[in-house]
């Protein structure tokens, strides 16, 4: 592919510093977060158990290499700080880049805010009631305490300066906890699976939700697919910063969605590796919870590895969670950052949030999503909620967009893979947008 932008634009832009494993990192650390780990432990299992979950998970996999394939393709044609936006931008002009550019920008934002939010949730659940300390207000039947605001707002403003004046060690700070929770999941499902896989409590029955038909429950979690992937491609906006040939791109997003979704189907699989006596299977369980509205750490995962392998598995298993929300608010923040540092370029934004500091980072555009996210845990986590609520179809459009992209332009270059995963990327995206808005 050709080298895009000025010579004077590669000397004083953005500066290489990604290597292949950082940018694994970054992808899978942002693909899974706090709302993607629980809702496989239950909603998953609910939708169509097991078997069925497994299946979608899988299917969606396929869907998202195709989605990973478009991204390579754009990435080479326009490594631009901007990803979708400037994908957009080229191929389909301004006024379309500028819609990309608010969904692009409402999705991390909204996975920034679920996760720095769910960080007093983790303590409560883990801790009791140590933040619950000066109570404010409730709003929409959510409890507000100052101790848990005060270090929500923390840890945004950590995470902030962490990526405005150290962002290459909080990138590798992000690929050390990717690996930490990918080993730590990874490690106690087949510790668990390895073990105690004769034991009568561990079993796969039922396999899919009884009583209902096997394909729309399998249809229900691939069409779920893009908002249990969505932040993979976060990379796109790093592309000026690989340490690597961006020919490499396709395998490592395509490494990233394949870990994504094992790391899915191992927390599947742990889910139903064991349950309380009083309960006749991992679905009455479940059901039981629901209606309990239990705490996190009784929740199927933590309960199986404890029950099989002590404190020493449900603390491994506590960890991988707090990891994966650290490395969620990092990746998201940068790239968020580099998002707005583009789109400041081309005048969307003032030209201050397109100025690099003396390392050459996007400092003033961290600062906005400092400034931007500071107050959300005033909120509440119902409010917050309610905006997660549009990730999935902020997602099918992003993708369908891209795609939309690569099929055009594989079309002027006569590059036919990438007009096949255009047109396959254009087709289910728009289908699973249907589907979203009607139900």
């Amino acid at each position: 592919m050709e080298e895009y932008g000025s010579a004077k634009e590669r000397e004083e832009g953005l500066a290489p510093y990604l290597s292949p494993l950082g940018a694994w990192g970054l992808a899978v650390g942002t693909a899974i977060g706090w709302g993607s780990f629980l809702f496989t432990t239950t909603h998953y299992l609910e939708k169509a158990g097991p078997i069925g979950s497994i299946i979608g998970m899988l299917i969606g996999m396929a869907i998202m290499l195709f989605i990973c394939r478009n991204y390579h393709f754009l990435m080479n044609a326009f490594p631009s700080a901007g990803g979708v936006y400037s994908f957009i931008k080229h191929v389909f002009g301004y006024d379309r880049a500028f819609l990309s550019f608010w969904y692009v920008m409402l999705a991390y934002l909204a996975m920034l805010w679920a996760n720095a939010t769910a960080v007093p949730i983790f303590i409560r659940s883990f801790f009791g009631d140590a933040l619950e300390i000066g109570y404010l207000y409730s709003i929409f039947g959510y409890k507000i305490y100052a101790g848990e605001v005060l270090i929500t707002m923390a840890i945004i403003l950590l995470t902030g300066v962490l990526c405005m004046k150290r962002e290459r060690h909080a990138v590798k700070f992000a690929t050390a906890l990717t690996l930490t929770f990918t080993i730590g999941i990874t490690a106690v499902s087949l510790a668990v699976g390895g073990m105690h896989l004769t034991e009568p409590a561990f079993t796969l029955d039922p396999k899919f939700i009884p009583s209902e038909d096997i394909f729309p429950q399998i249809l229900a979690i691939s069409l779920i697919t893009p908002w249990a992937f969505i932040g993979f491609e976060n990379i796109s906006h790093s592309a000026r910063e690989f340490k690597f040939s961006r020919e490499h791109s396709f395998a490592v997003l395509a490494a990233s969605v394949v870990t994504t979704t094992a790391l899915y189907i191992f927390v599947i699989l742990l889910s139903i590796g064991a349950y309380p006596a009083d309960c006749t299977s991992w679905l009455d369980y479940l059901r039981k919870l629901a209606e309990s509205n239990a705490s996190i750490k009784v929740l199927p995962p933590f309960y199986v590895a404890y029950h099989y392998l002590g404190a020493t598995g449900f603390a491994v298993l506590a960890v991988s969670l707090l990891a994966l929300i650290i490395t969620s608010l990092i990746g998201n923040t940068v790239a968020l950052s580099r998002l707005f540092y583009q789109v400041a370029k081309d005048d969307v934004l003032p030209d201050r949030f397109g100025d690099l500091n003396a390392r050459r980072n996007p400092e003033k555009a961290v600062f906005l999503i400092m400034i931007a996210s500071v107050g959300v845990p005033l909120l509440g986590r119902t409010a917050v909620g309610w905006i997660v609520d549009v990730l999935v179809i902020c997602a099918v459009i992003v993708y369908g967009l891209v795609s939309a992209a690569a099929f055009k332009l594989a079309g002027e270059r006569g590059c036919r893979l990438e007009r096949f995963t255009g047109l396959i990327g254009m087709i289910v995206m728009g289908a699973l947008g249907l589907v979203q808005l009607f139900p």
